[in-house]
Order: C-alpha cells, then structure tokens, then sequence
C-alpha cells in the first residue's frame, strides 16, 4: 500500500507528518509561522529577524544547542526554524530546540545588542548586490503608496537601531501562536511511535490559544504604465531590461491559474523553445521569469540582459511573442512538448525529499491545504491556447506595465522611443 505523502496528527497544535520519498536517516523538525515581513507594521519591521536571531542564538550559545544542525529565516510572507535530525538523535536533540524557541527567555541583553549590529552588518551586505538593489527598485517603482512589499533592507536597519529586548518579546506574544504556527516532522517510513512520542514532547509546550496575529490590512495600490532608467546600480556595459505586471494576490488566484502562469513562464525562458531560439538569433543567452503571489499583492517580472545595439530588435521579438500568445497561435507542437516538460518537472519534484518538503509546508502555510501532483497533472493536461491567451490578457496589459532599464550608460534609451517600441 502507498503511504501518503501527508498526514495530520492534530489540529491544536497544528502538527503534521510529511513522508519524504527517498531513503534518508535525516529528520525534519519545522517551526512555521504563516507571517513574515509583508506581516509587520511599522513599528516591528525587522523585529522578526531580530527575534530570528535571537532564538537561534540563544540555542547555540546558552542552551548547549551547538551541536544541533538547526536552520531559520524569515521571508515576506512566512517564517520558518528547523531542527535537522536523524532517527537516532531526534528525542536527545528536540528539547533543547523546542526549549529555545518555544519556551524562550528575554534576558540576555548583551546577547540582543551584539545581534542588533551583526544584523545590521548582514543587511548592508546584502544591499550591495547588484540583484538586490534591482529587485527592490522594481518593488519600489510597482508600488504607488508605502506598500509594506516595497519596504528595503536599508529600512529595516532604520527600524531595529533603536529597538530594545522588550519589543521582540512584544513581537513574540504577537506573532507565536496556535493560530499562527504549523508543525511538520518530515523522514522516511518514520516510526510510528517515534512520531507519537515526537508529538507528545511539543503539544506538552504552552503554546497561547489566542489569536494576537492581527496585522493591518495593506492597501498596495500598483502604479501605471512608465519608464524608468536607472544608472545607479553598477551592471557591465549591456543593458538589463525588466518589464513587470500587477499579479493577482493569492485569495484571487486559483490552482489552475497558477498553472498557465508556469506555463507562459516556460514560453518565454525555456532555452528550447522558440522564443529562446529568437532572441538567441540576435546573440541574447537567456531571460528570466518570474512571479510572486502575496496576501495583499502580486506581481509578474520579466527581465533580460540585452547588448544596447540590438535593444529594439529583442522589443520587437518580445511584441511579437506576447501578442501571439494573447492571440492564441502558439505552435502546437511547442505547446505539447512544453505541457509534457512541465508534467515529468511536476512529477520529478514531488520524488525530491527537499522539493517535496517545500512544496508541502508553502501549500500548508498559504492554502492551508495541499495540492497534490496528480491535481497539477490534471490542469496541465487541460491547458490549451485559449486558456494560455485569457491570462495573458489579463497579464500583460501595457498601460499596467513597468519598463525599467538599469546599466551604466543608457543616455542612448529616450523614454518617448521606447514608449512607441513596446506594442503589445
């Protein structure tokens, strides 16, 4: 008999079991919060890395945690702490970790101050990436208002100087609740009552009953059509083309939406179809896809590095593919293999122990269920040119879009110019 990929233990704590399908010794303990950065007002944004590193610290440093293979970050929607164990050394190893995040103290104030200034340090080091400083220059420029998405790391380090202990134990009561918190315990064919006594061990943990996970509902309002060019951010001589598009926030998306979103990504990435073929004929390597679905956002990005001499001969291949997606004359013969691709990757993924984990504990945290591969098979197999054309058009509607280019020399790039080039 299968064993499934998935089972509840029990709803209060939220505990799941997730069967990983390749042999390994190792065991998964995960913390998961439904809340991340996009999740903190004003006042704690930051607290949460701060708290993040607190925890991890104080396991490593006071709980005689430093022989623990533990890991925790903390994104913009989610947050996770993770004990990495084995069968043999999971019921020695899960206290000590459930003690240090579960059962904290807020005393060790060298230990906060010394945190606040090496987190200071991470985040100036993380602004000199050239990605990051890209990427938040498209947050900044897609949104109209302070939209708590478009915050940058230069912000969080404003915010945490002045913060004291007290204000992570505030962002502790707030955001660690039963409400908030799911937990998976991920191996292979787990012992049965190994499991049992794993999950006898956390529920006997006060978790609050209450629900202080109330956070202000953001009003992200997106900007219209415009052309921006940055000369700021330090790239080679060529050009890095990015062109966004509002995304649906992930209460209007549904799964098959979802699906026809990858799929319009793999026409306009995959090294193997035509529109790769296209732009390579004219000596461009590659592009870039991506789209993030958030609680109270969404948002598409396409970005591509492009010679500046062949800059309207990539706009014009670009115009072409997106307008014959919209109109639904997409080779069916592409259309087939790229179907195909995508149902073997969705498969293959799920066979992964640390792709399955993933997917497992993003569903569980944004959907509060899980989609399994045979549901995504399904829609692949139903998506059609028509289906692909009708998101397109909701997508990539030009007055919404915005072009952003970023090099070292774009006088060259007259905004009027590439306001007549881009026609889709």
């Amino acid at each position: 008999m299968m064993t499934p990929p998935i089972k509840k233990i029990s709803n209060k704590p939220t505990f799941y079991q997730i069967n990983l399908p390749e042999k390994t010794e190792k065991i998964y303990l995960d913390i998961n919060l439904k809340t991340g950065y996009a999740d903190e007002d004003e006042k704690m944004f930051g607290v949460g890395h701060l708290i993040e590193h607190y925890l991890m610290c104080l396991l490593f440093e006071k709980k005689d945690g430093k022989n623990l293979s533990t890991n925790a970050q903390v994104g913009l929607g989610s947050t996770n702490y993770s004990l990495i164990s084995t069968n043999k050394k999971i019921l020695k190893e899960i206290k000590t970790f459930l003690d240090s995040v579960l059962k904290p103290n807020f005393n060790e104030a060298g230990l906060f101050n010394r945190e606040k200034k090496v987190i200071e340090n991470e985040l100036r080091t993380k602004l000199n990436f050239n990605h990051r400083k890209v990427f938040d220059l498209i947050l900044k420029k897609r949104f109209e208002n302070k939209c708590y998405y478009s915050r940058d790391f230069s912000e969080q380090i404003k915010n945490i100087r002045n913060k004291k202990i007290t204000h992570i134990q505030e962002y502790y009561n707030q955001f660690f609740n039963n409400q908030n918190i799911v937990f998976t315990l991920s191996g292979y064919k787990l012992d049965k009552k190994m499991v049992e006594k794993i999950f006898d061990i956390v529920k006997d943990y006060k978790i609050s009953s209450e629900n202080r996970t109330k956070t202000k509902q953001q009003i992200c309002n997106y900007s219209k059509f415009c052309v921006v060019k940055s000369s700021k951010i330090q790239l080679n001589n060529d050009v890095l083309l990015v062109v966004s598009f509002p995304l649906f926030k992930n209460t209007e998306i549904d799964q098959k939406e979802k699906i026809i979103i990858n799929m319009i990504e793999k026409f306009l990435s995959y090294s193997d179809l035509s529109f790769a073929k296209k732009i390579r004929n004219i000596g461009i390597y590659s592009s870039d896809f991506d789209w993030f679905s958030w609680k109270e956002a969404g948002l598409v990005i396409f970005s591509i590095t492009v010679p500046e001499q062949k800059l309207y001969n990539f706009i014009e291949i670009f115009n072409n593919s997106i307008c014959e997606l919209k109109n639904g004359l997409i080779d069916q013969k592409e259309l087939n293999y790229a179907k195909k691709k995508a149902i073997q990757n969705t498969k293959n993924a799920f066979k992964n122990n640390i792709n399955r984990l993933n997917w497992i504990t993003h569903d569980l945290l944004t959907l509060g269920k899980v989609v399994l591969p045979k549901e995504d098979v399904r829609d692949i197999k139903n998506i059609d040119r028509k289906s692909i054309a009708n998101i397109i058009k909701k997508l990539f509607v030009l007055e919404k879009a915005n072009i952003i280019f970023v090099g070292k020399k774009l006088e060259n790039i007259k905004t009027e110019e590439i306001k007549k080039a881009f026609k889709f």
